[in-house]
């Protein structure tokens, strides 16, 4: 596997897309997962110069969408043309990837779990999803993309995911898989490693805290190394299928900690209701046998936007740090390598 740098894991350092580049290229990284939502195909130059760069340095970029869900977030069934819209601004995405060079374009069905109980049906969005991916296929070909690459997001299980990949039908429809979502979703992340193995062609990695709690559990995203993710067992199930995977860093520490009632009948509402009991047996055994809660999971700052007060300057230094922390880890303990640092 191949140590890299998914750029949501560094947004509070505000770097330019040049400037990230530049960074990850000094760092060692092997890959840089660069968000592409939101971005003017136009802006070929900056494209080509990124290229060029990590290019000369080694380094491979991978690109990044967001919600590609023809039904938004599901709030109502979209018509026709919030469809098509939805697929322009994903035929945007692939233009930029192929100036990038990138040969992997990552999206979400949606931005969390409030997906489950929208009023479009899941099944529904799931349908969809994979008729878009199945139909911009050719498009992402053409422009060098080998991978549509759906991330194991917080709005499905890993079960939910592999029927969207053989609605999908077909094999260049892969997974980029997430370490820290699956707790979120009640759900063993090794589990989710393995049912989705074979298919899996990037990745986000982060740790995370757990407990019980008299309800439930609380989850909390921390650095590499100090929660209850058996990182070791995904590294070997991910690097048996699939050497050249990216080990992409997404350290997110300012969320907060997140509470999964699941002891209260009010949380099993039908979007939740069709979790195999097996899945949730398995999470918790897990939880008993092998959660932890260390001191550092109460002392992490968390954004204004998520209940916090921590300020701009609080953020960057906390996820620098985190993501120097979780590099360390992942090089020294978990033996995955990324490039020679320039001028090393």
């Amino acid at each position: 596997m191949r140590l890299g740098i998914d750029d949501y894991g560094v947004r509070h350092q505000r770097w330019d897309p040049l400037a990230l580049t530049k960074q990850c290229i000094e760092l060692g990284a092997a890959n840089l997962m660069f968000t592409v939502d939101g971005l003017s195909v136009d802006d070929t130059a900056t494209y080509s110069r990124m290229r060029l760069a990590a290019e000369d340095a080694g380094m491979t970029i991978e690109a990044a969408g967001f919600n590609w869900n023809p039904h938004g977030d599901a709030r109502r069934q979209a018509t026709i043309a919030e469809q098509d819209a939805v697929r322009a601004r994903v035929r945007g995405w692939i233009e930029i990837a192929g100036q990038l060079g990138a040969t992997i374009l990552r999206g979400v069905l949606s931005s969390g779990n409030l997906t489950r109980d929208a009023a479009v049906p899941l099944l529904t969005q799931i349908e969809d999803t994979a008729s878009l991916l199945r139909d911009m296929l050719p498009e992402a070909r053409a422009r060098g993309i080998e991978y549509l690459a759906p991330e194991l997001h917080w709005d499905l299980t890993a079960r939910e995911m592999l029927h969207l990949l053989e609605l999908a039908g077909d094999d260049n429809v892969g997974v980029t898989y997430d370490s820290g979502n699956p707790f979120c979703m009640l759900e063993d992340p090794v589990e989710a490693a393995e049912l989705l193995k074979d298919r899996i062609v990037s990745s986000h990695m982060r740790d995370s805290a757990v407990k019980r709690t008299a309800d439930g559990v609380i989850v909390q995203w921390t650095v590499l190394g100090i929660g209850s993710v058996r990182l070791a067992e995904i590294r070997d199930i991910i690097d048996s299928v699939n050497p050249d995977c990216a080990w992409n860093l997404e350290i997110i520490l300012d969320n907060g900690p997140e509470r999964l009632p699941f002891l209260r009948s009010d949380f099993w509402t039908p979007g939740w209701s069709s979790m195999p009991a097996e899945q949730l047996a398995r999470f918790l055994a897990m939880v008993e046998k092998g959660g932890t809660w260390p001191a550092e999971a109460e002392s992490y700052h968390v954004h204004p936007d998520r209940g916090g007060d921590a300020t701009p300057e609080m953020l960057a230094t906390q996820e620098w740090q985190g993501n120097l922390r979780s590099w360390q880890y992942s090089r020294d303990v978990l033996g995955i390598p990324g490039r020679s640092p320039a001028g090393a």
